[in-house]
């Protein structure tokens, strides 16, 4: 039985508001719950854009979604999803991001550097290097 299976139960009850006058009054959520929320999140990005393409050439190849789901361990909705031409979020919200792609990895690459070398750079020095990308290519 995989942990996912053993936690469900508990999720869903979880995803419920709390109901007890303590947790109404104080606006707090059991530590159950916020640990639950977590680890959903978790599982939900446990797989790649690879897994992705791979269990859906296995569903062109005639094997059936449930199979290649559990083959590759991507969620049955995301490769039906993908199968109506549903794009990715990351695909189908990048016009709406200021750095293209290219200019991302490119960031994600200096800030791997900069790590790597003993320098992890702060929130502001990416904010400052992002900017210097953007206005290097005339975007304010």
């Amino acid at each position: 039985m995989w942990a996912t299976q053993k936690c469900l139960p508990a999720t869903l009850i979880l995803l419920l508001p709390p109901t007890s006058n303590y947790h109404n009054i104080s606006n707090t959520y059991p530590n159950r719950f916020i640990f639950c929320i977590h680890f959903i999140l978790y599982l939900m990005s446990q797989y790649t854009e690879y897994e992705v393409n791979q269990a859906l050439a296995d569903i062109s190849n005639g094997h059936s979604a449930r199979d290649a789901s559990t083959k590759w361990g991507v969620p049955r909705s995301t490769l039906q999803n993908r199968l109506k031409g549903i794009q990715p979020r990351d695909t189908a919200f990048a016009d709406l991001q200021r750095l293209s792609v290219s200019q991302e990895a490119k960031l994600a690459s200096w800030v791997q550097i900069q790590a790597d070398l003993g320098l992890a750079p702060t929130h502001q020095q990416i904010r400052e290097f992002a900017q210097r990308i953007l206005n290097a290519m005339g975007d304010t």
